[in-house]
């Protein structure tokens, strides 16, 4: 982990600003260590593209971000931009399970390819969510799923965002440059609503399962289950809508990057330069994680 991933956890466990409990504190850490650990390990590029770990997964530049995407993310997604943004339902619609297990194959066997007249975009999309919901490690990790959704609790849609786009920055780099593709990807489908009648709340609905998906132990779990549903489609509405933001350390959060970790708290970004208001949002930032 960078020293901005140790900041901002040190932001997260000043007891005084947060009052998280130790053992959720010290879950998240460890938990967070072991995921950048396995990311930045030497790993073999795989052949296959279902199942496999991003950090294995053969890499292209992205078309939308200009950052390295897995290769069958970058193929699918710009497909599907260069040929059906407009079609209506587009994300939302199922397509047929023969169609989509064939391309399933086809794909696996010729590079992520694409072929052209042969499948509704509909199959392809169900490709798409089916990579996404395969992988061992979700594009949201799984140790960040409660921060995530806590982070819509937060009493103003200006809080939320500025907290969403802080934690996005604790996920491993191929997590991050994955959610910035698809969040830019639901962007440029979204800017075509008027044709295709997807907006980023109607995307959100459909892909956050498959972006977080949140695993469900027995009945007692359901009302909970309801609302973490809520909590990771606002969550990833809020990301599309601001995906080109995702991965960028504003300006006033430089004192993350670069403090010391001995002497860091929340309250050193009061000392920022910027206006009185930013300075209060900043501090505000994290109250989020108190405890209820």
């Amino acid at each position: 982990m960078s020293q901005l991933h140790s900041n901002i956890l040190k932001l997260l466990k000043d007891k005084k600003n947060v009052k998280i409990s130790t053992t959720k504190l010290r879950k998240l850490k460890d938990g967070l260590k072991k995921l950048h650990e396995e990311s930045a390990g030497c790993v073999q590029e795989s052949a296959g593209y279902f199942a496999v770990p991003l950090q294995s997964q053969r890499q292209e530049t992205s078309t939308l971000t200009n950052g390295p995407v897995p290769h069958f993310l970058e193929s699918v997604t710009r497909y599907v931009l260069e040929n059906f943004a407009t079609q209506e339902g587009i994300i939302r619609k199922n397509g047929n399970e023969r169609r989509v297990m064939g391309l399933k194959d086809f794909m696996e066997k010729n590079s992520a390819h694409v072929p052209q007249g042969e499948y509704s975009v509909h199959d392809v999309i169900c490709v798409l969510k089916r990579w996404l919901r395969c992988l061992p490690e979700p594009v949201v990790p799984r140790v960040l799923h409660d921060i995530f959704a806590k982070c819509v609790e937060l009493d103003s849609h200006h809080h939320s965002t500025q907290a969403l786009l802080l934690t996005c920055l604790l996920l491993p780099t191929f997590h991050l440059n994955t959610l910035k593709h698809v969040a830019v990807f639901l962007q440029e489908i979204a800017k075509k609503d008027f044709c295709n009648k997807m907006t980023s709340e109607n995307l959100a609905k459909v892909l956050a399962p498959s972006l977080m998906p949140r695993i469900v132990k027995g009945e007692m779990d359901l009302e909970l289950a309801k609302k973490f549903s809520r909590s990771s489609t606002t969550a990833v509405q809020v990301l599309v809508d601001n995906a080109p933001m995702i991965g960028i350390l504003p300006p006033e959060y430089e004192a993350l990057r670069n403090a010391k970790l001995k002497d860091f708290s929340e309250d050193d970004l009061s000392d920022c330069e910027g206006p009185p208001e930013r300075q209060n949002n900043r501090k505000k930032l994290f109250t989020f994680l108190k405890s209820k």
